[in-house]
């Protein structure tokens, strides 16, 4: 039997809404070539929908199950991080990694020397590049997002027209 929910979990639910709001028109607004602008945004649908069935298994009881879910969006962020950063070689990282020429841990130290250490501090007053180091460090055996994850619903509608 479910227990209600914490008290927390409307005001976090409202604060996630309007955060992938914001996040949603960034990514659809990139401005990056065609090869790449989409990459951020199915990033993000991921990212959306796990962190949707996480909520419903941690409210179920299956924190584990949640904890997986979240585990695996790590790629995910550092993919939309690239859509909406603004760097200028944000859309050649993503070109190198939309053809498997940059590793997750590599995305993630990219990202860690070129942009989250411009953002200062985040949580807790740490810099965010330390934030985000230590906790994909942390989830790093089970976060592995790649091209292919993303673009899996693409290829199923893809595959049904040539039925």
């Amino acid at each position: 039997m479910a227990r209600p929910p914490p008290d927390w979990f409307p005001a976090a639910e409202d604060a996630t809404s309007k955060v992938m709001a914001r996040i949603a028109g960034a990514v659809a607004a990139n401005g990056m070539a065609f090869q790449v602008s989409s990459a951020p945004m199915l990033a993000h649908f991921f990212m959306l929908d796990t962190l949707l069935l996480a909520n419903q298994a941690n409210r179920d009881g299956m924190h584990a199950n949640a904890l997986a879910l979240t585990r695996q969006c790590v790629e995910a962020i550092s993919i939309i991080e690239l859509g909406v950063c603004g760097h200028p070689d944000a859309q050649s990282v993503l070109l190198r990694w939309d053809s498997d020429q940059i590793s997750p841990g590599n995305l993630r130290k990219w990202l860690q020397d070129n942009v989250w250490a411009e953002y200062g501090a985040g949580l807790w007053s740490e810099p965010w590049s330390t934030f985000m180091r230590e906790f994909a460090g942390a989830v790093q055996p089970y976060a592995h997002y790649t091209r292919d994850l993303g673009s899996g619903p693409i290829k199923s509608l893809a595959g049904l027209g040539a039925h």
